[in-house]
């Protein structure tokens, strides 16, 4: 499975961007912290309201799509079903999931580790 994994891996659009040194693993948890804050501040703690009082008529759902789509397009760069349809799903659950919390900390946090644990592999 390891190996099936390994192959995958080096298929993909994301793999030049990954760490390999320990220098680059250690500045990736930095890079994985910052895009949590950074994305989801602006994504769910801005875009959701700047769009609702942009567009006051639309629905909480039209919001949250169209939030979730510009997410979604922010990360093409890892492909267009692994980049843009997984990431716009997330988001739909992220913004979900921050309308019913009340609450950014959690999705920051979880955000962390979808980006953390990236780098992990196995």
């Amino acid at each position: 499975m390891s190996k099936k994994k390994k192959e995958e891996l080096e298929k993909s659009v994301i793999e030049p961007l990954l760490p390999i040194t320990e220098k680059e693993k250690k500045r990736w948890n930095y890079v994985s912290l910052t895009a949590g804050i950074t994305e989801e501040v602006i994504y769910r703690g801005f875009a959701l309201f700047a769009f609702a009082y942009l567009f006051p008529n639309l629905s909480i759902w039209a919001i949250i799509l169209f939030s979730s789509l510009i997410f979604g397009l922010a990360h093409t760069y890892q492909g267009f079903v692994k980049g843009f349809i997984r990431t716009t799903i997330l988001a739909i659950i992220f913004c979900i999931n921050f309308i019913g919390m009340d609450s950014i900390i959690p999705l920051i946090v979880l955000h962390f580790l979808v980006d953390y644990i990236a780098k992990l592999g196995d």
